[in-house]
Parts: structure tokens; sequence; C-alpha cells
């Protein structure tokens, strides 16, 4: 029985994400949104993750940016829980955000992380669909958390890209 439900979970998380994919994020309104108070909304969303581990979690000052705030909140909770869960469980999970701009119209966003981190074979996919490269039993997930970030990120003209090395961290860099 323990097996069927934790099957059912995954799948029902599985069926959640599709759907979240597969809106089309351009159709959102769009306005100014603080990036700081996201970063709020997100770590209070995922307080339960967050205590469980005892992550820490740093930030710059972050900007405020034209877009639509629910997708954004997608994108650092995703990215949040991805850089807790991929943490060893010995270790305290560490993420810093931080900001750069890059001239009067671009800017970056940075999450870094004290992972488990992506072999290096293996980032070229990381973004893909149903990318899953360790077991559910382990890591759970659907393996589709990144491939909606990129798709959040792509609709704004932007890109993301991951720079990591096994057992040394990861560090996604989203340009906007």
């Amino acid at each position: 029985l323990a097996y069927i439900k934790a099957s059912s979970t995954r799948m029902q998380q599985m069926i959640e994400d599709i759907l979240s994919y597969s809106r089309d994020e351009a159709k959102l309104k769009q306005e100014e949104v603080d990036l700081n108070l996201v970063l709020e909304e997100a770590k209070e969303n995922l307080k339960a993750m967050i205590e469980d581990r005892n992550a820490l979690i740093n930030s710059d000052k972050l900007p405020t940016l034209f877009l639509a705030k629910t997708p954004m909140l997608q994108v650092f909770q995703n990215l949040i829980s991805n850089a807790i869960k991929f943490t060893c469980a010995d270790l305290r999970p560490e993420i810093t955000i931080s900001y750069k701009e890059l001239d009067n119209k671009n800017c970056q966003l940075i999450f870094k992380d004290n992972g488990i981190g992506i072999p290096e074979e293996q980032q070229s996919k990381v973004f893909d669909m149903f990318s899953k490269f360790n077991s559910s039993e382990t890591y759970p997930g659907s393996g589709i958390g990144l491939a909606l970030v990129a798709k959040i990120i792509k609709s704004y003209n932007g890109s993301i890209t991951v720079d990591s090395k096994e057992n040394n961290g990861s560090c996604f860099t989203i340009t906007l």
C-alpha cells in the first residue's frame, strides 16, 4: 500500500507539472514585480522543506522587473526546492541568490548551491522534459521542474544555463 500511495503521489505531481508546463505563460498579466517579495513568498511556500533541512538561503537585493509574478514564483520555488532536495542528507543546504545588472536592458539572476551537482555529460539534458538522473526513491520528482523553469524564462526572451561539478554544487544563471 505504501508503494501504491507513493506511486500515485508521484503521478499526481507529474500531472500537475505537465499542466503547469502546458500553460501559455505569455497570456498572464505582466506588471512591476519586486523579486525580493517573490523570494519571500517562495521561502514561505517552502517553509517546511527549508526548516526540515535547516537550509540557509542568502540573497542580494533583487530588482523589480516587468513580468508575471506567478511564473517567476514557480522559477524561484523550483530552483530553491531542487537545491535543497539535491543536497546530501548529512550536509546543510546553502543557496545564494545574486543579481547582476548587465546593461540598462538586461540582468542576471544567479542561483548557486552546495548540492550534489550535475555530471558534465548530463548538463545539456537537464532542461529537457522528464530528465531524471537520480533514483526516484532517493530524489523524488517528475523531471519536469527545470523544463518548466526554462520554458518560463524563454517566454520572457531570456535564457538559463547551468554550470555544475559533480559533488560540488550547481550554479543556474538566468539572463533576462
